[in-house]
């Protein structure tokens, strides 16, 4: 008696948003993560750009983290939606939290990291002179942390909609 009514519920809207969470942070992973640019101080010009890279989230292991756990989020609500239990209904948003906050948390070690990550990059040599780099974070990687926290609010909110069964 107590069946939930067919079609569109604040449930199934709260956990599209939860998909697109992880949708932004699978895209973001795959993405530009990092800016890597090279500078070499000469005598007469100063400091020259001569390099520039970038990186993808997948050549770091903090992308790859943020890959997986937005994949877990997309997998997560695909189940969710298609199987409507109880037991779905009970356990899908939480687990988009944990999986919405890793895929930040990866994104914020990331952040932090740039720096590292820039001087484990190598551009050779020019001549004598030895080519410092700068590492900035790039947009996927702030697409990703904006993902994670969707897909954490969004199970949040979704959390509170819950009926109790």
């Amino acid at each position: 008696m107590n069946e939930p009514p067919h079609g569109v519920t604040p449930w199934s809207l709260g956990m599209a948003l939860v998909g697109i969470g992880g949708a932004l942070g699978l895209v973001g992973a795959l993405g530009p993560w990092f800016d890597v640019t090279g500078w070499l101080r000469t005598q007469f010009f100063g400091d020259e750009l001569v390099a520039a890279r970038t990186l993808p989230g997948t050549g770091d292991w903090t992308g790859l983290v943020a890959l997986t756990a937005a994949a877990g989020v997309l997998v997560l609500v695909a189940v969710a939606l298609l199987f409507h239990g109880s037991a779905a209904r009970n356990w899908a948003p939480m687990a988009s939290v944990v999986l919405g906050l890793l895929v930040l948390a990866a994104a914020v070690a990331a952040y932090l990291r740039t720096g590292s990550v820039a001087s484990g990059v190598d551009f050779g040599r020019i001549g004598t002179g030895h080519i410092r780099s700068q590492g900035a974070a790039g947009p996927g990687l702030f697409t990703s942390a904006a993902g994670g926290t969707l897909a954490g609010v969004a199970g949040l909110i979704t959390r509170r909609l819950t009926p109790e069964v």
